[in-house]
């Protein structure tokens, strides 16, 4: 994985929120959630360690569904970040 040229598109971009990801030698800007087989970027992914509001990201439950992927809710109602 390397990142495009100065002033091109980055081929990555987080599934949440759609910004775009530096992803390389030394840049990680996200992380695969290799479960759900999509790319998120840190800040998305620690500001819902304790859960993800499935009401704000409708385009992910659909994927997930659309997918057939496995996914739980927490006690508070919250979608869990899969394990491992």
């Amino acid at each position: 994985m390397t990142n495009p040229p100065e002033g091109s598109k980055s081929p990555f971009e987080c599934f949440m929120c759609e910004r775009p990801l530096k992803m390389g030698p030394g840049m990680y800007e996200g992380r695969a959630v290799n479960v759900w087989d999509i790319l998120v970027c840190d800040r998305c992914y620690r500001g819902n360690e304790d859960g993800i509001v499935t009401s704000r990201h409708p385009k992910l439950i659909a994927h997930l569904e659309r997918s057939d992927l496995p996914y739980k809710l927490n006690e508070e109602g919250y979608l869990s970040w899969p394990k491992g």
